[in-house]
């Protein structure tokens, strides 16, 4: 967002033109670092035909997107915004305790997959899209800045959570 939309086009194209050099592919998505894209944003994603992006977090200080509502899919003048999906605070419900957290991405380090089962069914029966939130390190444990070992606890509860889901009839994309 602290571009102009001339400087966002030109530096979504350098990113799009290396991504197909070193792939022989375009990207298809996008999400902005930290969140901080605004309505130029999109608007240079569709010059660099980058037709799907991901960076509205509502909440998120760097996120300056507008008119856009919370969990649900929008199509801005031909690019697909898929909204990072996010709770509000349920504390005590059905008498289980919950943090009380304001707004909170669906993100694996931060819910365990049991909370975020919970969660999606907590929903409603059938929600649009949810958005599971990973990083490249989501899996491992670190000690300062290095890794320790990897996570296989989480790994298999994160299989648990995926095939509970399919029985349950959700889809994966």
């Amino acid at each position: 967002y602290e571009y102009n939309l001339a400087e966002q086009t030109e530096i979504l194209k350098i990113g799009r033109d290396l991504i197909k050099k070193w792939t022989g592919k375009f990207p298809l998505a996008h999400r902005a670092g930290m969140y901080s894209a605004n309505d130029d944003t999109l608007k240079a994603l569709k010059i660099n035909e980058i037709t799907i992006d991901s960076s509205y977090l509502p909440g998120n200080e760097n996120c300056h997107l507008s008119y856009l509502e919370v969990n649900q899919l929008s199509n801005i003048s031909g690019v697909i915004e898929l909204p990072i999906t996010v709770i509000k605070n349920i504390n005590g419900y059905y008498g289980i305790p919950f943090p009380n957290i304001g707004l909170s991405k669906f993100d694996i380090n931060l819910f365990s997959p049991f909370w975020i089962y919970y969660l999606i069914k907590f929903m409603g029966k059938n929600p649009d899209y949810v958005m599971l939130f990973l990083h490249s390190s989501s899996f491992i444990i670190r000690n300062k800045d290095k890794i320790k070992h990897i996570n296989y606890r989480l790994i298999n509860e994160f299989d648990k959570l995926l095939n509970n889901l399919i029985v349950d009839g959700y889809e994966f994309y």
